[in-house]
């Protein structure tokens, strides 16, 4: 560099008016290099690393992608899953409620069976209140003819959601029998009828009331149901093997 020229000059001016000397300005110049040959050496390191970590990185980004993928398949399942059963148990349901057509027959060839000697099925499939199907559950009353398998599931599960539409709790050994069924029967088709359903027939209420629980609709009806058993406001003794479990999702 030549020191006379223009640029050395205004250099030279400025270090004066500075109070900068040429040793103070050379450590300076010297400081600069070196930070710039470090981080020339930083960036050579890092585009020369192990191309094992970006193989590593690229594997797990692809399994987490076939995770994800794997998640949303098995949940379009699911969905497919509870849709079927939800059309298993209305086919159940209408299949069980429709009444028989009986061809008409004389009295002469044919005579009427009294109503203590009627078919057992068609008996049963006539139309029953809650507050009906709670009394006689609870009452222990002897009954004419067994139940069938799918009559019997019904009036468990259907009794089992009567017990989490009483707010106040219950008690079944000294209370009223018919004003707990009362008070749930009111209960259940209100709640229904809020989220744009309506159901008379037990095996409905029962079909839409699994729905509701499936979709997460009654866990805050399940969450006050333990709350007032943890707090002694149920007294239940009906026995465990005729409840119908009932679980959060």
């Amino acid at each position: 560099m030549y020191p006379n020229t223009p640029y050395v000059e205004r250099v030279h001016a400025a270090m004066t008016a500075l109070a900068i000397d040429i040793d103070e300005m050379n450590v300076w110049s010297s400081a600069v290099k070196a930070s710039l040959l470090r981080a020339r050496e930083e960036t050579a390191a890092v585009s020369e690393r192990d191309p094992t970590t970006a193989d590593l990185l690229k594997t797990q980004s692809t399994l987490i992608r076939e995770l994800v993928e794997q998640n949303q398949r098995l949940a379009r399942l699911n969905t497919m899953a509870h849709a079927k059963l939800d059309r298993l148990e209305q086919i159940i349901t209408h299949q069980s409620s429709e009444t028989p057509i009986i061809p008409s027959a004389s009295l002469h060839t044919r005579p009427q069976l009294p109503a203590a000697a009627e078919p057992a099925r068609k008996r049963y499939q006539t139309k029953k209140s809650l507050r009906n199907v709670w009394y006689e559950w609870f009452a222990e009353k002897q009954r004419a003819a067994p139940l069938s398998r799918q009559r019997l599931h019904d009036l468990r599960a259907c009794v089992c959601f009567m017990r989490l539409f009483l707010p106040g709790g219950y008690d079944l050994v000294s209370g009223d029998l018919l004003q707990i069924a009362s008070d749930s029967e009111t209960n259940v088709p209100t709640f229904l009828q809020e989220n744009g359903e309506s159901a008379s027939a037990v095996g409905i209420v029962v079909v839409r009331t699994k729905r509701f629980n499936r979709a997460g609709a009654l866990n805050d009806k399940i969450r006050s149901y333990q709350v007032l058993m943890e707090s002694g406001r149920i007294i239940d003794n009906s026995p465990p093997a005729s409840r119908f479990k009932v679980f959060m999702n």
